[in-house]
């Protein structure tokens, strides 16, 4: 039997755990235990952190896969993977990660697509409105339209008993030129969980842990590519230092007010009110 040295004992678990019939899992298994035996030695990693690091990870799996998205969002790690997977091109829409809070079969909204109940005394109505087209312009009629944002409290439904189940949330087709339009209350900037392991890791950290604002959007459409991305406004004041990363120039968009009783009546909103517009450009599939 071969001595055991801070070498040879990450050669043999590379040997020993990347044998497998699938080539690319061998790769993955190889790299990480090979980067995870280097980021050991090289901050000579006691017992007792090796500990500490296992429990906080035993408590994040104990909440379950969103405090895994939350821990990945958190140190940067999904917008990596989201960058590498998609990356920037000139003319197409950005993309940008899901979070932890997507939920599948959204209700299909109708005219006038409110997506929301209740909350009008809560927050400001705003009306979006815009448009999802090809790279040349040319319009994508029937595209299909997902979208989910908190509540002006800052909560999302799903961890908000308060809420109707799917609030804030919906999903809707564009018009023959490619239109959409919704009616929403202006998201709340919000706080990650600090009761949770990724919140108390942040506030270790001496890192704040607000996330912008935002409104999330999953374009999809016959002949492009999925699009899956985040909505900012400007004047937000954590756009400069989002606790996720996820903030990128080209998703930040403006938030017009406007206070005229005439206009909010008729658009049947309070007044005053806010509009907002965003065209999505989706890269076709090769």
């Amino acid at each position: 039997m071969q001595d055991q040295n801070l070498k040879n004992v990450t050669e043999t678990a590379v040997n020993l755990l990347s044998k497998s019939p699938n080539p690319r899992l061998n790769e993955i298994m190889a790299k990480l235990i090979q980067h995870l035996h280097t980021f050991a030695s090289e901050v000579k990693l006691t017992e007792d952190e090796w500990m500490k690091g296992l429990e906080f990870l035993a408590a994040v799996g104990k909440i379950g896969l969103s405090e895994f998205i939350m821990l990945s969002d958190a140190i940067g790690l999904s917008k990596v993977v989201n960058i590498m997977n998609h990356p920037p091109l000139e003319g197409i829409t950005e993309s940008n990660f899901t979070g932890p809070y997507y939920r599948d079969e959204a209700p299909l909204l109708t005219s006038p697509f409110k997506i929301y109940s209740g909350c009008e005394e809560e927050g400001e109505q705003v009306l979006f409105s815009g448009q999802v087209m090809a790279p040349e312009g040319k319009p994508i009629a029937g595209a299909l339209i997902e979208l989910w944002q908190t509540a002006p409290n800052g909560l999302y439904d799903c961890v908000d008993d308060t809420q109707p189940d799917y609030n804030f949330r919906g999903q809707l087709y564009t018009d023959e030129q490619g239109r959409y339009q919704f009616q929403t209350l202006k998201p709340a900037n919000y706080r990650f969980p600090s009761a949770g392991p990724v919140g108390q890791m942040l506030v270790a950290l001496d890192r704040h842990t607000w996330h912008a604002a935002h409104i999330h959007f999953k374009v999809s459409a016959d002949g492009y590519e999925h699009l899956v991305t985040q909505l900012f406004f400007k004047g937000d004041p954590y756009i400069k230092s989002d606790v996720v990363f996820a903030v990128r120039e080209s998703l930040i968009i403006n938030l017009q007010k406007h206070d005229s009783p005439e206009e909010a009546a008729q658009h049947n909103v309070k007044n005053p009110f806010h509009t907002a517009h965003y065209d999505f450009v989706l890269k076709p599939k090769c």
